[in-house]
This record gives C-alpha cells, sequence and structure tokens, in this order.
C-alpha cells in the first residue's frame, strides 16, 4: 500500500481517502485502537503520506 499511496498523493489525493478503507484492517488485534486513531486524526492533515501508515503500523508492535 505505501507505493500506492505514495502515487495518488503525489497527484493530489488527500490521504483520508485511501486510509479510511484500511480502518479495521486489524480489528480485534492488539493496538487496533491506536492503528484507527493515528490514521483517523493524522490522515487529514495537509502533506500527509505514507509515513503516517508507517506510524500507525509501529503501535501495532507495541
Amino acid at each position: 500500500m505505501l507505493p500506492y499511496i505514495d502515487h495518488w498523493t503525489d497527484r493530489g489525493l488527500k490521504l483520508n481517502k485511501i486510509t479510511r478503507h484500511m480502518l479495521m484492517l486489524f480489528a480485534g488485534q492488539p493496538g487496533s485502537r491506536h492503528w484507527k486513531r493515528i490514521l483517523t486524526e493524522e490522515s487529514c492533515k495537509p502533506g500527509a503520506g505514507a509515513e503516517i501508515v508507517q506510524q500507525a503500523l509501529r503501535c501495532l508492535n507495541e
């Protein structure tokens, strides 16, 4: 997904238009609440990109 995100955000698409489909990807897993919160809060900010998804992924491992 990261190259896909880079492709579309470079063309002006907001990250939250992509990540809204990824929110429930880790439902029931430890850290899923943090995953959803980061994607929801950070992906709507101007200039948000693949680094937000990477940040959310790190929360799953904690």
